[in-house]
C-alpha cells in the first residue's frame, strides 16, 4: 500500500514538472519570438514608441525623492563645462582650434571635447581644428563608434574615449565602465581609478549626482568665481566663452590651474528657444516623468556624472542586477510565480490583486537598495509576471489539447 502511494506521488510529481517546463519554455519562446518581431525592420518603429512611450523603471523614484534630501558633497570645482553652442555656427571648426589652442596655454589638467565632427574637409578650420589637436597633448577626444558614419579622423596620435551608451536604454541609465570610455579617461586624468566594477562585469549605473548646469562669472579684481544665479542646489560649473576671452592670462591661469574642462553641446545660443534645441541630449531618470521622457540633459553633463561616479566611490552604485546569481534568483521567483499560477488555482482576479500587493513591498525595497548604493532592476520582472499571467491562459487550452492527444495515442496504442 505505502509502495503504491509512493508511486502515484511520483508520477504527479513528475507530470506538474513536466507541466510546469512546458508552461515556461512556451511563454519564454513566446516572449522572445515578440522581442524578435518587434526589433525587427517590420516593426522597428512601432517598436521604438512602444518602448519610449513605456520606459518604466522603479529605481527612477530615487532621483525625486533624493532632491529633497541631498546629501552630496559641493561640487567638484575641478570640472569645468564650456558650451560648445555659443561658437558660430558656420565657423564652428576655426573658432574651436582657436580656442583649443588658447586654452593650451594655460596649466589645465586635462581638456575633454565632447563633439562629433564629420568626415568633410572642405569645411573652414578643418586644417586648423587638426593641427590643434594633435597639438594638444592633454586632449581628449569622444569617439562614437557604433554605427557606420565616418568621422573627421585627428591621426594615431590622438587620445580618444569611447561614447557608446547602451543601445536597449530610452532612459539613460547605464554607462559601459571599461576604461576606454571618455568619462573614464577623464577620470584617469585627474588622477582617479575608473575600476568601478572591478568584481563584476556590469556597466556603470550612473548615479546622477547633478542635473544643473550653472554659468559663472569672474570677479577680476579678486579672481574668484561669482554665480549669475542663486545657487538652491549643486550643479556643474559652466564657464562662458567671454569670461575666457574677457580675464587676463594671469587670472585666468590662477583659475584654470589643475582644472579639468569638459566642451560639449549644452544649448544652440543662436537658437530662438533653448528648450527646442535638442542636439546631443538625453533622456535620463532626474525627472517627475515616469511614462514618456523628453530628451534633456546635455551629453556632456551625463559624461560629466560619470567622471563623478568614477571619481568618489561613495555615490556609485552596486549593480545586483547584472549578476549571475540575481538572474538565477530571478528565474527562479518567475518559476515559483508560474507555478501558483498552474496550480494555486484562485482566479485572476486574485492573482492581481496579489501582484499589486506585492508591488508596495518591492518597491520599498528597491529604494532602500538605492539609498544604500545597491542597484536592482526590477520592473522587467514585475512585467513579466503580468505577460506569465496572460500567456498562461492562453497557453493552457493548447498544453490540454497536446496532453489528451498523447493520452488517446497511448490508449491507442
Amino acid at each position: 500500500m505505502r509502495s503504491w502511494f509512493k508511486k502515484i506521488i511520483k508520477i504527479r510529481a513528475a507530470r506538474a514538472v513536466l507541466k510546469l517546463a512546458f508552461f515556461y519554455v512556451a511563454i519564454k519562446l513566446v516572449v522572445m519570438s515578440v522581442n524578435g518581431i518587434m526589433s525587427s525592420g517590420l516593426l522597428s518603429t512601432v517598436a521604438l514608441e512602444m518602448n519610449t512611450s513605456a520606459d518604466l523603471s522603479l529605481n527612477d523614484l530615487h532621483y525625486s525623492i533624493q532632491r529633497s534630501e541631498q546629501s552630496f558633497e559641493e561640487v567638484n570645482d575641478n570640472l569645468l563645462i564650456i558650451n560648445s553652442g555659443n561658437l558660430d555656427r558656420d565657423n564652428f571648426r576655426s573658432e574651436l582650434a582657436f580656442l583649443l589652442n588658447y586654452l593650451s596655454d594655460f596649466p589645465v589638467k586635462s581638456i575633454g571635447l565632447d563633439v562629433n565632427f564629420e568626415n568633410d574637409t572642405s569645411r573652414i578650420g578643418t586644417q586648423e581644428l587638426i593641427k590643434a589637436v594633435k597639438e594638444n597633448p592633454k586632449l581628449i577626444l569622444a569617439a562614437d563608434t557604433l554605427g557606420d558614419k565616418k568621422y573627421l579622423d585627428f591621426g594615431d596620435n590622438v587620445k580618444y574615449g569611447t561614447v557608446d551608451f547602451p543601445a536597449t536604454d530610452h532612459t539613460n541609465r547605464r554607462y559601459y565602465s571599461a576604461n576606454g570610455t571618455f568619462a573614464a579617461q577623464i577620470a584617469k586624468s585627474m588622477g582617479f581609478s575608473t575600476d568601478v566594477n572591478a568584481d563584476t562585469n556590469s556597466d556603470l549605473i550612473i548615479n546622477y549626482v547633478y542635473d544643473t548646469l550653472y554659468t559663472h562669472n569672474v570677479l577680476p579684481e579678486e579672481c574668484a568665481w561669482d554665480t549669475l544665479f542663486e545657487r538652491t542646489r549643486p550643479g556643474f560649473k559652466e564657464l562662458p566663452l567671454t569670461e575666457i576671452y574677457r580675464l587676463d592670462s594671469a587670472c585666468l591661469s590662477l583659475l584654470l590651474k589643475d582644472k579639468t574642462i569638459l566642451i560639449g553641446h549644452v544649448k544652440n545660443s543662436c537658437a530662438e528657444n533653448y528648450y527646442l534645441d535638442s542636439e546631443d541630449k538625453f533622456a535620463v531618470p532626474t525627472d517627475t516623468k515616469m511614462l514618456y521622457r523628453p530628451k534633456t540633459m546635455p551629453g556632456v553633463m551625463v559624461h560629466a556624472n560619470a567622471v563623478l561616479n568614477m571619481a568618489n566611490p561613495g555615490v556609485r552604485f552596486r549593480c545586483w542586477s547584472d549578476q549571475k546569481w540575481f538572474l538565477f534568483f530571478e528565474e527562479l521567483v518567475l518559476l515559483a510565480y508560474l507555478s501558483f499560477l498552474l496550480f494555486a488555482r484562485v482566479g485572476k482576479l486574485l492573482n492581481i490583486l496579489m501582484m499589486l500587493l506585492l508591488t508596495i513591498p518591492i518597491l520599498y525595497l528597491v529604494l532602500l537598495a538605492m539609498k544604500h548604493h545597491i542597484y536592482i532592476e526590477v520592473g522587467a520582472t514585475l512585467l513579466q509576471f503580468l505577460i506569465f499571467e496572460e500567456l498562461t491562459e492562453i497557453i493552457e487550452p493548447v498544453y490540454h489539447k497536446c496532453k489528451n492527444a498523447l493520452e488517446r495515442r497511448r490508449l491507442l496504442s
